[in-house]
C-alpha cells in the first residue's frame, strides 16, 4: 500500500470512536490499494465501523464486496456466515459455512457449520 499513514489513522478514529474520521482515511487508503488484498483488509475495517454504527446495510454490503473479490476464500464466507446468525438469517449463514468448508479444511468454519445446523434442528422440532 502507498500511503499506510492513511490506513493507520483509520485505524487510530475507529478505536477511539470517530467513525467518521476514520471512514475518511480508510476511503483515501483504498484509493491508494495496488492488490485487491490490500482493498480486501481495508474494506474488512469498514465492516468494522459499520457494525459499530449499527449500518447493518452497509456492513452486510462490505461483506459481499469482499466474497465477490475472492469468491473462494474461506475466511470471508465465514465473516459473513457470522453476520447471517447474528441477524436471524441461519439458513443462509449455514450454506456459506458449507462454502467456506468446501474449499478445504477450514476447522473454525467446520465448527460453526455444525453448531449452527444442531441449533437449526433443535429450532425444527
Amino acid at each position: 500500500m502507498k500511503a499506510p499513514r492513511t490506513f493507520y489513522n483509520g485505524v487510530l478514529y475507529k478505536y477511539t470512536g470517530e467513525f467518521d474520521r476514520a471512514k475518511y482515511y480508510f476511503s483515501e487508503a483504498g484509493a491508494r490499494t495496488e492488490f485487491d488484498y490490500q482493498y480486501a483488509f481495508i474494506n474488512r475495517n469498514l465492516q468494522d465501523v459499520a457494525e459499530l454504527t449499527g449500518d447493518y446495510a452497509e456492513q452486510e454490503r462490505l461483506l459481499k464486496e469482499n466474497m465477490d473479490i475472492r469468491p473462494d476464500y474461506p475466511y470471508y464466507h465465514n465473516h459473513y456466515a457470522f453476520f447471517l446468525k447474528k441477524h436471524g438469517r441461519l439458513d443462509e449463514a449455514i450454506k456459506h459455512w458449507e462454502m467456506a468448508v468446501e474449499p478445504g479444511s477450514y476447522p473454525n468454519a467446520v465448527r460453526q457449520l455444525e453448531k449452527a445446523k444442531k441449533q437449526r434442528s433443535r429450532l425444527i422440532e
